[in-house]
């Protein structure tokens, strides 16, 4: 895999039949069936001819954070493990300072328990992210692996922190699920989604199969999706008429439709 990346977005200027080139939608459109859906075709052509729009969103709209503009493995892995159950903004306040502290899993590995406590107290859930990364430091203290597989053996650390190590910081162009990216593809695809989107290996399959398989654009296209359920569909009063995916969007021809 590639660390080569244009940061902090990714690539945020391509065009329709490139994005086409780098997908499946044969695929994607078998997968969408399964959810139930009674026009798969449309729905993923639609979708893909939406993405160059969600990219320039990106581009104008996005937020910079700095894990954003680094490619550092431990950087990313380490934001992702601080962002886990809270918010990114809330995390900000706490990574400048963790990473000067514990530049690497084998600083982490020889923290003092109480200095980790006091360092996570403003994001919440110290015990638990306590246990995690002194789960971390233990498990990586000669490194950090280079699969997702193993990103997750630490207590505490799931599919999304491993694979948005892998995406970020070693340009694998695979798809990350949140709750943020649940939504707007539900919404957007006229699905419904497991109750653990996150967990679901068809939730995986189907995004796998949309996400463009080139570093710098998957990292855009990822993103834009997570960037734009955080800001604009959002989980209550979504900005609909702002949002670059809506010409498509079956939540919003049917708010539309509800109105008229």
């Amino acid at each position: 895999m590639t660390t080569d990346s244009a940061l902090p977005f990714g690539r945020t200027s391509v065009s329709e039949t490139e994005v086409r080139s780098l997908t499946n939608a044969e695929r994607a459109g078998e997968l969408l069936a399964k959810f139930g859906h009674d026009a798969p075709e449309a729905a993923v052509n639609s979708f893909l001819g939406s993405i160059p729009e969600l990219l320039q969103w990106l581009e104008a709209n996005g937020r910079t954070f700095p894990w954003r503009e680094t490619t550092d493995a431990w950087e990313v892995y380490a934001a992702e493990v601080l962002i886990k159950r809270t918010n990114a903004d809330a995390a900000l306040r706490v990574f400048p300072r963790f990473i000067e502290r514990y530049p690497s899993a084998a600083a982490l590995a020889k923290a003092d328990e109480e200095e980790l406590r006091e360092l996570v107290y403003e994001i919440g859930l110290v015990d638990n992210r306590v246990k995690t990364l002194q789960s971390v430091g233990e498990q990586f203290a000669d490194g950090l692996p280079d699969s997702v597989s193993e990103l997750k053996e630490p207590w505490g650390v799931g599919e999304y922190s491993a694979r948005a190590c892998q995406l970020f910081a070693r340009g694998d162009p695979q798809p990350l699920v949140d709750s943020n990216f649940a939504r707007v593809v539900s919404r957007v695809m006229g699905i419904e989604m497991p109750s653990q989107p996150h967990k679901s290996k068809q939730v995986y399959a189907l995004m796998n199969a949309l996400t463009p398989q080139d570093t710098n654009i998957a990292r855009a296209f990822n993103l834009g999706i997570l960037d734009l359920g955080a800001s604009t569909c959002t989980p209550t009063s979504p900005d609909c008429g702002l949002c670059p995916l809506n010409r498509g969007c079956n939540y919003y021809q049917q708010s539309k439709e509800a109105t008229t």
